[in-house]
């Protein structure tokens, strides 16, 4: 019988507060600018954050509800309920975070009525199209460059 190999742990690091300041400032304005403070902020998964609606997200209570993540699969994106009841949590925001998600949300229905799509419904996904979430390979590339660009080694987790 046959071994398989041992996988060594990667231990991940833990970005300081001005490590955190420059990632966030080297992405102002761009897209993605938005999903990652709120991932630096909470310290939650790629997945689940690429399946937020604004329906899971409290401003006046700086909470967001996890409810959900996103699943590639070969036959394309798909939501899947978390894998245990301590998936589905509420999570306090940071006063910073509160404000960039205030103004996303802001500019995602100034978008919309411009568009003439109307007031989002409670299936709007916060970082997304409509209904339609940013593809999880979408989300990962930029962040892989970003760190690249900025010299911060974050062991393997993308920002």
């Amino acid at each position: 019988m046959i071994n398989p190999p041992k996988v060594e742990e990667e231990e991940v690091e833990i970005l300081e507060a001005e490590q955190i300041e420059l990632v966030t400032d080297k992405l102002v304005g761009h897209r993605l600018y938005e999903i990652v403070v709120v991932d630096l902020k909470t310290g939650m998964r790629r997945e689940e954050l690429l399946a937020l609606r604004l329906s899971d997200i409290v401003l006046d209570g700086a909470t967001v509800r996890i409810e959900r993540s996103l699943e590639e699969t070969k036959n394309g994106l798909r939501f899947k309920a978390p894998k245990t009841k301590q998936g589905k949590r509420t999570i306090s925001l940071a006063p910073n975070a509160v404000a960039v998600l205030r103004e996303h949300r802001r500019k995602l229905l100034e978008t919309r009525i411009a568009l003439g799509l109307g007031k989002p419904n409670k299936d709007t996904l916060l970082f997304g199209e409509g209904a339609n979430p940013v593809p999880i390979l979408d989300f990962q590339a930029p962040c892989y460059l970003l760190r690249a660009s900025s010299d911060l080694w974050m062991g393997g987790r993308v920002v």
